[in-house]
This record gives structure tokens, sequence and C-alpha cells, in this order.
């Protein structure tokens, strides 16, 4: 298990599987591993007004960059 300190929470939501965009396996980049999903927040009629996401795999962040720390 991890903790993580942080000194200020912006805001907290709750989110519907429909505003979840999961991340597809067929996306090849150097960042597309530790990205989840994107959650598309807002007005559904008007995509502009949509706020967007990114929701991160901190667990792998964490871990990867704890195993690049090991190497150094």
């Amino acid at each position: 298990n991890v903790g993580i300190i942080v000194d200020d929470v912006h805001s907290v939501v709750s989110v519907r599987n429909d505003q979840i965009e999961r991340i597809s396996d067929g996306i090849t980049s150097s960042i597309s591993s530790y990205v989840k999903a994107i959650i598309k927040i807002g007005d559904e009629e008007d995509e502009k007004a949509k706020t967007l996401i990114i929701w991160l795999d901190v667990q792998k962040v964490i871990g990867d960059l704890g195993s690049d720390l090991g190497n150094h």
C-alpha cells in the first residue's frame, strides 16, 4: 500500500460510468500505460463545455518511479 500526503485538494467529484472513456489497448505511447481513462464532465449537448480529467494509474506511476530510483 502507498500513502500520499498532499497540501490541498481542489475538488472531489462523482462520475457516472458513461462519463468514463477507457483507454484502448491499441494506443501506444510512452505514457499511455499510466493513463486509466479520460473522464468527461459537463454539458451533454455542448462538447466545448466539457471538462476533461485524466485518470492516472497512480500505483503504476509510483511503482515505476520507485524502481527507477532504485536503479540509479
